[in-house]
């Protein structure tokens, strides 16, 4: 009996050790197309207009969201033999909406009173496919990709803080490549510009 606990937990240990190996390269992998998924677009913008075209953009990342994004952390997720509606929580879905709705309403109060005591314009957007793409899209595909493949995988492996933690880790790091075109926008004091 000791020894059937003893093979158990060794079979356990393998296990999460290739989860661990299996979010490593996923996170590799993902790094490595979203940041050419940034040069291509940068390439393609060098050399044609085609990007400047109403809607083309946004359609241009979201098909990049969903080849570099969903569909291998849905791969993943199925590797890892979980189901994908408890990785993503679905059995939470009315408690994560509930909660979801209350902070963006909260969230959106602040933004207004902030607005009108700096007499600013409440609604300074105008509605398209890249507000439609940064309210709706990068949410869910971040969630899927992050909070469902990376977290719940890390989880099987640590605590829940430091999966947390390394999953909080990663998702900076993919968010750096983007981050890098908006710096070279920031005005420079030193160098007046």
């Amino acid at each position: 009996m000791a020894d059937m606990k003893k093979i158990n937990q060794k079979t356990e240990k393998i296990s999460s050790k290739q989860m661990t190996r299996m979010v490593i390269v996923f996170i590799f992998f993902l790094y490595i197309t979203w940041i050419g998924a940034w040069l291509l677009e940068l390439a393609i913008e060098s050399h044609s207009t085609l990007l400047l075209i109403s809607m083309s953009r946004s359609i241009y990342w979201l098909v990049m969201k969903l080849i570099l994004w969903i569909l291998p952390a849905v791969i993943v997720i199925k590797l890892s033999k979980q189901k994908f509606s408890d990785v993503i929580g679905l059995y939470r879905f009315r408690s994560a909406l509930i909660w979801g709705i209350g902070i963006g309403l909260i969230l959106g109060i602040i933004t207004i009173i902030t607005k009108l005591l700096l007499s600013q314009p409440i609604f300074a957007f105008t509605l398209n496919w890249s507000l439609f793409s940064g309210l709706i899209v990068a949410p869910i595909t971040e969630e899927i990709t992050f909070r469902g493949a990376v977290l719940s995988l890390l989880k099987q492996r640590y605590s829940f803080a430091l999966a947390n933690f390394y999953t909080g880790i990663l998702f900076l790091g993919i968010h750096l490549p983007g981050m890098i075109g908006y710096l070279y926008e920031i005005p420079n004091p030193i160098l007046g510009r």
